[in-house]
């Protein structure tokens, strides 16, 4: 059989007497098992990387640790540390969670975990609007499995993916609903409110938003009461944006300078193409963005994918327009962005995984053994891909040692690496605090570090900032101690130095005064 019979047997219209595509099997015992296991492995694979060293916690991480634990101490950040961007909705979850569980690393990452959980639940809704109830099922099950840079981030506390993903898939439900009704007032209020969230999580919701509600302006002529309704949600749900950007002369809407090179717009929409989408199809690797297997291998069977995606969506064309109206605009839209430069790490994709995974279903879903083969072949390729993840990774599994030596040198404040410094004021509860060389996400920190007489510097073993830092001991011709503890090296310099003050421009550590 074809892959073409296979989608005009998919196509088949909704009032035939079989069910949507005729895939009924996956509401029978044999295929909700098999949807069953896919939810094992997906569960499986997310306790395989929190026991990975990939699932270490890093100070990206920690940084919504910390918010959370500040928030419980009636501090209300509007945006993640250190930026004007990356709402902070995550870490009041997880100060929630916090404040029942008490702090750790497991309860900080079970909140992308559920955010995950529920946005592979509201997949599953969107696809029955669509394409029925067994086929949603399969592009659920899809979504849960594959592929391993999503599969990664679900168990990584970002600090506001999770919560634009699962604010994405609210929007594309809401205007799917009021496309075919225009409905209450209330689901005006509701899509208003979830636009707003997310626009204070990310500027990326625009990626899904916009092109969603130019089709549904198509689609619908709203009310001036549905109008305000929505416009009155969207300024609820944007308020702590908008609070912040007029007391702060509207800074979220300056971009920060991106000084890389290859950095316009047909470089970043060529970036998307031959970066990130085999990224987000899991034939690149997570970080080195290496082709799956080999560039032959990789690039062949990404090609296959998007002929079979193509095909799908030209064959079921009238069946979801909104996914496929999201699908085409998402590359431009994406390449205005000047942070799209960066796509070895695909993550400004994420929000459009959901719509791979709803386009891929209906052809494998109308035999079991298709959709079997997709699942298995999902799971198989998302393993290649955790297996794949580098070893160096700049954050170590086990800071005991060094926590340990630092209470026996009596040392509670200090200069650190950026990948050991918010890591180590997390895990210490604030009872060490360290301070990034650079960046400086939260200045307070760093505030405490100066004030001490002679603040050491922590770096991991071997890493480049270990070596600046001694080259530029060497430089000032500043002599130093130095003990290791574990993975890490600790450096007192004979001389008291510092990096450059918050605000300033980054450079080499300086002597104090």
């Amino acid at each position: 059989m074809t892959v073409r019979s296979a989608v005009d047997e998919a196509a088949t219209p909704a009032q035939a007497p079989r069910p949507k595509y005729g895939a009924s099997g996956w509401v029978r015992p044999a295929g909700q098992a098999i949807l069953a296991a896919a939810a094992v492995a997906g569960l499986l694979t997310r306790v395989w990387l929190l026991a990975h060293h990939a699932g270490a916690l890093d100070s990206d991480e920690a940084v919504v640790g910390l918010m959370a634990q500040h928030i419980l101490h009636g501090q209300f950040p509007t945006f993640y540390w250190g930026q004007q961007y990356g709402g902070s909705l995550e870490a009041f979850l997880t100060a929630g969670l916090f404040a029942v569980v008490g702090p750790s690393t497991l309860a900080l990452k079970a909140i992308p975990f559920a955010l995950d959980a529920a946005a592979t639940l509201l997949v599953w809704r969107v696809g029955r609007r669509m394409i029925g109830e067994a086929t949603a099922r399969m592009a659920a099950a899809l979504f849960w499995v594959w592929p391993a840079s999503f599969v990664w981030s679900s168990v990584k506390a970002e600090g506001f993916y999770g919560v634009a993903l699962v604010d994405s898939l609210l929007i594309v439900l809401l205007v799917l609903r009021l496309a075919d009704d225009a409905g209450p007032i209330s689901d005006w209020i509701w899509l208003g409110l979830s636009l707003g969230i997310g626009w204070w999580s990310t500027p990326e919701i625009a990626f899904v938003a916009l092109p969603a509600m130019l089709w549904l302006a198509f689609k619908t002529r709203p009310r001036i009461v549905q109008i305000v309704g929505l416009l009155a949600g969207g300024g609820a749900g944007a308020t702590p944006w908008l609070v912040w950007n007029f007391s702060n002369h509207f800074a979220s809407l300056r971009a920060t300078p991106q000084p890389v090179p290859n950095n316009s717009y047909i470089d970043h929409l060529s970036g998307f193409f031959r970066v990130g989408l085999p990224g987000a199809l899991g034939f690149r690797l997570p970080l080195s963005a290496n082709w799956l297997g080999s560039p032959a291998v990789g690039k062949s069977m990404c090609l296959a994918v998007l002929v079979v995606l193509a095909i799908v969506a030209v064959r079921l064309r009238r069946r979801f327009p909104l996914l496929l109206v999201i699908a085409a605009a998402y590359p431009f839209i994406l390449a205005l962005s000047p942070y799209s430069w960066y796509l070895d790490d695909p993550r400004y994709l994420l929000l459009l995984s959901p719509v791979l995974a709803l386009l891929a279903a209906p052809l494998f879903a109308r035999w079991l053994t298709f959709g079997v083969t997709l699942l298995a072949g999902a799971v198989v390729i998302t393993a290649l891909g955790i297996r794949a993840i580098p070893a160096e990774l700049p954050y170590p599994q086990n800071f005991r040692p060094l926590v340990q030596r630092l209470d026996a040198e009596h040392v509670t404040r200090a200069f650190a690496d950026y990948w050991v410094a918010y890591r180590l004021d997390f895990e210490t509860k604030e009872r060490i605090i360290a301070s990034p060389i650079s960046p400086i996400r939260y200045v307070p920190f760093d505030t405490e570090v100066r004030k001490q007489a002679d603040p050491p510097f922590i770096f991991l073993k071997g890493t480049l900032p270990e070596a600046e830092f001694l080259s530029q001991l060497e430089t000032l011709r500043i002599s130093y101690r130095r003990s290791s503890a574990g993975e890490f090296s600790i450096y007192i310099p004979a001389k008291k130095v510092v990096p450059p003050a918050p605000g300033q421009p980054q450079g080499p550590v300086q002597p104090a005064g």
